[in-house]
């Protein structure tokens, strides 16, 4: 992540922040660039001031960001058998950090390369359907938590007989 703000004048001017700068970010009082990871989700409001040595000039600009975190996601897996008529099961290990929310989308494919959206399969189990037979099936699982990017993982997919 990375805003390099910029002020011209004589002497080159240096750059300060008041307010609030998400943590894991930085300003590089030199050259007026903030960077860094941010280590903490929220809305940060904060003002980075241009100022001469002289003392004879300066300019602000505040700013006002929300960050949003990555999800931990992990791979997701389904056990079951491939047979119209049998139900198969959406696995992962838990996502964090905290408790993220799962939501499940079936999918089918008769090529493995576009998928669609089965209608009404939405839980963590998908019982086949004769629909289902010669095409490829997977689970897309969608991990949300507040304050936290949206993260969605899709399966391997076997092929039904």
């Amino acid at each position: 992540y990375s805003t390099l703000w910029t002020a011209t004048g004589f002497p080159s001017p240096t750059y300060s922040s008041t307010g609030s700068l998400p943590p894991g970010l930085a300003l590089d009082a030199a050259t007026g660039l903030r960077s860094g990871t941010p280590t903490t989700a929220g809305v940060f409001k904060f003002k980075v001031v241009a100022s001469n040595t002289s003392g004879k000039a300066s300019t602000s600009a505040t700013q006002t960001v929300t960050i949003k975190l990555a999800l931990e996601s992990n791979e997701v897996g389904i056990t079951g058998t491939a047979t119209v008529g049998q139900t198969l099961t959406a696995e992962t290990d838990p996502w964090g950090p905290g408790t993220v929310k799962l939501s499940y989308k079936w999918e089918r494919s008769s090529n493995g390369a576009t998928w669609s959206t089965i209608s009404k399969a939405t839980k963590a189990t998908y019982k086949l359907t004769g629909s289902d037979k010669k095409h490829r099936v997977r689970v897309v699982v969608t991990g949300t938590e507040t304050g936290y990017t949206t993260a969605s993982v899709a399966s391997e997919s076997d092929t039904l007989s």
